[in-house]
């Protein structure tokens, strides 16, 4: 609901989730926070909290004081499901600050209730200071510097010097971090930072194949043939295609990541037991793999910062590159030892050229395969 100023109409009322309800009502909505102005982020954000711990998030923008339109004239928010390694029992606002109770029980120990404010110069949950902490943490004599929170027994992802992470280390009986003895390792320095890891991921929707004269556009499988993305403030990510069907009794879930290339955050020269460098730079993948409608992500799986500006992506539909019959198929051998290997489909003409020493060594199976990376479960047409 919002107050244009109209004086026959001092109120309207929009939908603002019409295609994001099945998020709102995965659980009875239990408390909404909204800040009216963001100290640490451009845009603003809505948070609503569902009665299972986790978020649905909104980001919106507001112009001549109303909410931002889409294309229909309704009001335009972006959600998103949010989760992480806590419950999180309550949230509210006060001014800039988002402020949230959540619930922490790593590695299944008794569960351990703070309050904590959403912070994006921090790239863990529930992050503290190990070796400076809050006053409410401080451990009884004899303890160590976690054994309050999150507990014996428990774990946690290290990061120090700001944005080197260190992965995950245990917990003593007496709240002690368990040294692993790994190169760069100083569990005393004063930026030692403990929390708990989240992941982030970012799926770009495949659009539907363009309308327009019939080329069998839904009738054939598709596939993401190249992924790029433009990031600056980079410390490794995670290109990944993700599994859309078909279900059957003995398939993956939907979403399950079938293949992946991860691009590290410490390349070949570059010394790991000091802070990665924050790389801007273009990555590009080509994810293995064709459905009616491909997924493919990138997702932030580590620790520290990542800044995405922008992403494109290549997708092809089947029948463009249609395998032939073998007798739509010849070879043409020339004097100048080079060859031509020609064949023709329903659409066009295709023609590869390759030295007549490797045609000599290559099946006609193996030259297309090469070629025109067909589907698995087709591959028995190469060569046929």
């Amino acid at each position: 609901m919002q107050a244009p100023g109209a004086y026959y109409r001092p109120f309207v009322v929009g939908n603002a989730s019409e295609f994001h309800s099945h998020l709102i009502t995965a659980s009875t909505p239990i408390a909404i926070a909204t800040p009216p102005a963001s100290t640490q982020f451009e845009e603003l954000y809505a948070y609503i909290l569902l009665a299972n711990g986790t978020f649905v998030m909104g980001k919106y923008a507001i112009k001549d004081g109303l909410m931002e339109v889409g294309p229909d004239g309704k009001p335009k928010i972006g959600w998103l499901p949010w989760n992480g390694a806590g419950t999180t029992e309550w949230v509210s606002a006060q001014g800039g600050d988002v402020i949230m109770t959540t619930s922490y029980a790593p590695n299944s120990v008794t569960p351990v209730s703070i309050v904590e404010r959403v912070d994006n110069t921090r790239y863990l949950d529930g992050a503290l200071l190990v070796n400076n902490l809050p006053a409410p943490f401080t451990p009884p004599g004899g303890k160590g510097p976690l054994y309050n929170f999150p507990g014996p027994g428990g774990a946690v992802t290290l990061m120090d010097l700001g944005t080197r992470q260190m992965g995950t280390y245990q917990i003593d009986s007496n709240g002690n971090i368990i040294p692993q003895f790994i190169d760069g390792e100083n569990l005393t320095s004063s930026q030692l930072v403990a929390g708990q890891p989240w992941t982030a991921t970012l799926e770009p929707f495949v659009t539907d194949a363009p309308p327009g004269q019939s080329q069998q556009q839904r009738m054939r499988k598709r596939r993401v043939a190249r992924l790029a993305v433009y990031v600056s403030s980079s410390t490794g990510f995670l290109f990944a295609r993700l599994f859309s069907g078909p279900l059957t009794p003995t398939s993956p879930a939907l979403g399950t990541i079938m293949n992946t290339r991860r691009v590290e955050t410490y390349n070949q020269g570059d010394d790991p037991t000091q802070v990665p460098p924050q790389r801007e730079e273009v990555q590009r993948w080509r994810p293995r793999g064709r459905y009616f409608d491909p997924r493919a992500a990138i997702i932030k799986d580590t620790p520290g910062p990542l800044m995405i500006h922008e992403l494109s992506r290549e997708h092809d539909m089947k029948d463009a590159l249609r395998l032939p019959r073998c007798d739509d198929v010849k070879l043409i051998v020339r004097e100048d030892e080079s060859s031509e290997l020609f064949f023709r489909t329903e659409a066009n003409n295709r023609k590869i050229l390759v030295p007549v020493t490797n045609t000599l060594l290559l099946s006609l199976r193996s030259i297309l395969a090469m070629h025109f990376d067909p589907d698995p479960d087709e591959a028995n047409d190469v060569g046929r």
